[in-house]
């Protein structure tokens, strides 16, 4: 039996998103969406089908946002969303049915559901100061999600054009063992910092009241700065490493 569960669960880590290895958070999420998965997959919902039940859910929860009803209507709703959202890309994988136009529907609609957010907040709370926070958050995150896509598309062409570069460095010498304190810090600042999917859940607190919805977007700000800032440098690099290999033509 228990062999049986080890199997088991190794075949979910191996379609959990790679990033669930960066972010604690996103793999405590992806596991408490396992039970949600194996629902959708005895309903034989597929992927494109799982990601439409995800948008409806938001749009739902952003609905009752709007309503002067309990904020844990919306938070349910939203983390219902969130949960088929992971769910989808994790059924593609398990059933081989990954294509470039689902990943597509998926990467676009999570923007969408966003900058929804963004709108009803603007909405619900008719504040300036967090009008304000929300345009400058939906802005820089969508230079944010041009700068992801740009630097994909760099990195492709790079290793299209040089496989030996995407071939594993050897490891280093093992370091010293860090502290606890240095162990806490790289378990929360990716939570908090690093933009993915655990961002959207991490949004909620914004429904339960104006003060929280402040802080919220706040911390969102700087994490999509800070990651703006890192694809930026990201692509610049990886711009100069492409057009100054042999055999690759000069930008100018």
């Amino acid at each position: 039996m228990l062999a049986s569960l080890r199997h088991r669960f190794s075949t979910y880590f191996s379609v959990f998103n790679h990033f669930t290895h960066q972010i604690p958070m996103m793999r405590a999420l992806y596991i408490l969406s396992i039970p949600l998965m194996h629902l959708l997959m005895r309903l034989k919902i597929t992927p494109n089908q799982a990601t439409t039940l995800s948008n409806f859910l938001a749009l739902v929860g952003l609905f009752f946002l709007l309503l002067p009803v309990s904020p844990w209507i919306f938070a349910v709703f939203w983390s219902l969303a969130l949960s088929c959202d992971m769910c989808d890309g994790m059924i593609a994988r398990l059933t081989h049915q990954s294509t470039p136009n689902g990943a597509f529907y998926d990467h676009m609609t999570d923007h969408i559901k966003l900058l929804l957010f963004f709108l009803a907040i603007s909405i619900k709370y008719p504040s300036i100061d967090i009008q304000i926070l929300a345009f400058l958050s939906s802005t820089f995150f969508l230079f944010y999600a041009v700068l992801s896509e740009k630097s994909t598309t760099l990195e492709l062409q790079l290793f299209s054009k040089f496989p030996e570069l995407d071939t594993p460095t050897p490891s280093a010498a093992p370091t010293a063992p860090l502290s606890p304190l240095k162990k806490f810090k790289q378990w929360i600042m990716p939570c908090i910092f690093l933009i993915h999917g655990h961002t959207v859940f991490l949004l909620i607190p914004a429904a339960f009241g104006s003060y929280s919805t402040r802080i919220t977007l706040l911390i969102f700000l700087v994490s999509v700065f800070v990651n703006s800032r890192y694809v930026l440098e990201k692509c610049i690099k990886l711009n100069r490493q492409l057009f100054s290999l042999p055999g690759t033509p000069s930008i100018l």
